[in-house]
């Protein structure tokens, strides 16, 4: 559902948060960009100047190369645009508005050349040997503009390091040409089955980005706003701050009442992310909230829940509630089995898929005799989703020969509105059934970070961090 630029993919990654950002590779011109080259000048205007390259030896040409990562510098980003803005870029909006705009996979500003970062986050793009070239990296709502004091080699390749080309951990994350930088809106909802806060940490984002709500309403001083669902007895995650925490402080706003509970609440972010509570918890999340989140997604909002959190897409199907919404009802069967996947557990990659053959060639998963594939390293999987309909794209499951008899999808995304044609669509829903932090914990007695573990990211926290940006940008 989405074109994703890998080596060898005739197909998305990062938030939450769709920037309109990635380029189509007519316009993109693939790995190493358009022929054009470009002049730079002071007040970050730029004119074409195909003279800059055109004198070169033997074909070579002038370049800058690099690899966009993670906030973490370590986790690469395919499908993130590289570019030379036409002018200074424009400050990005936040949060959903009042009808679904559909974007497109351009640059949030023209571009007078630009290219798509590939499956291992690496680019190559064609430039002129100015100096004071400006540069802007992007994916979704996240954004890094550079200033190159140094002007490229000629007829060479100039690689920048990875202090100018990864995503920014913060918004005082300003080292090397960096003028810029800018950063989703992420609203998160703990809960006790799935620590999904911990995974944005282990992702690079810095504590001073995570915060509560302002005693006044506002956002916060963050660009991560933690919530708790403190009506979800026995499942409520982490709900207050540690003291002394370089982020927010005190105790974290309730997810029914000031975040899914009116769209207005989640209009502001660009993504919202759902950590399980190990139950479906009907009793906070009414038909109101439903409907809420709907209106949200279908305005261009995104969306990532986890496990019982398909309440949302199945309805209260789990306790046998009334709530459902019934354009998402039909897509997806569930099942109330409360079977943990033992260790070990294959998760199949659907590679037919654009975002299954995306997350296969980025994460070279390559397990069961040679196809896609992954295991599960922690007891944590579950098995709630039994099939899809064929508006969703699944994109990891389970087969009943190298999964100990169970079957059904581990992870799928649809674009909303589901009611309209797909180019005309501006929000997204990821769902998954893989428990991505079960090496952390999230629970009221334990303040954030405190559950928070430090071991490298699991196989299956990989791929859901994949989902994470891939949701960042725009559907097709």
């Amino acid at each position: 559902m989405k074109i994703f630029r890998a080596v060898a993919i005739l197909a998305l990654l990062v938030s939450g948060f769709e920037a309109c950002g990635g380029g189509d590779d007519a316009a993109a011109g693939g790995d190493g960009g358009d022929a054009s080259a470009t002049d730079a000048s002071p007040d970050g205007t730029v004119t074409p100047n195909d003279a800059a390259t055109s004198d070169c030896p033997n074909g070579e040409k002038t370049t800058l190369s690099g690899t966009v990562f993670a906030p973490n510098r370590t986790l690469p980003i395919a499908g993130a645009i590289v570019y030379v803005p036409a002018s200074p870029p424009a400050t990005l909006s936040h949060g959903v508005g009042a009808s679904c705009d559909p974007c497109t996979l351009q640059p949030s500003s023209p571009a007078m050349v630009q290219t798509t970062t590939d499956a291992n986050g690496h680019f190559s793009l064609e430039v002129s040997s100015a100096a004071n070239l400006p540069v802007t990296i992007e994916i979704g709502k996240w954004q890094r503009n550079l200033r190159l004091a140094a002007a490229p080699t000629k007829c060479a390749d100039t690689a920048l390091p990875a202090v100018d080309t990864s995503l920014p951990s913060s918004m005082k994350d300003l080292g090397g040409d960096t003028e810029s930088v800018d950063m989703p809106r992420i609203a998160v909802s703990t809960g006790t089955a799935d620590a999904l806060e911990c995974l944005l940490r282990k992702m690079g984002i810095a504590d001073s980005e995570f915060s509560s709500l302002a005693a006044d309403g506002g956002l916060g001083s963050g660009h991560v706003t933690l919530f708790a669902d403190n009506g979800a007895v026995g499942g409520t995650g982490a709900n207050q701050f540690e003291v002394g925490f370089d982020g927010g402080a005190g105790n974290f706003a309730d997810s029914l009442t000031s975040l899914w509970g009116d769209a207005g609440s989640l209009a502001p972010f660009d993504l919202v992310v759902l950590s399980c509570e190990g139950g479906q918890f009907d009793g906070t999340k009414p038909q109101l909230a439903l409907d809420a989140l709907k209106s949200y997604a279908d305005h261009g909002g995104r969306v990532f829940m986890s496990h019982w959190h398909n309440i949302w897409i199945g309805g209260a199907f789990q306790a046998g509630g009334a709530q459902s919404e019934a354009d998402w009802t039909p897509l997806a069967t569930w099942s109330t089995n409360t079977t943990t996947l033992p260790d070990t557990t294959v998760v199949h990659i659907d590679d037919t898929a654009n975002e299954g053959a995306g997350l296969a060639a980025w994460g070279n998963f390559q397990l069961d005799g040679g196809a896609p594939a992954f295991s599960l390293t922690h007891a944590s999987g579950r098995n709630t989703c039994l099939s899809v309909d064929g508006g969703v794209t699944p994109v990891a499951y389970l087969d009943d020969a190298s999964s100990g008899g169970a079957t059904g999808v581990q992870l799928f995304e649809f674009t909303t509105p589901v009611t309209t044609t797909s180019t005309s669509r501006c929000g997204e829903v990821v769902f998954s059934d893989i428990h991505v932090s079960s090496d952390s914990s999230s629970n009221t007695g334990t303040p954030f970070p405190g559950g928070c573990s430090t071991n490298p990211m699991s196989d299956q926290e990989r791929a859901i961090a994949f989902m994470l940006f891939d949701i960042a940008r725009c559907g097709d």
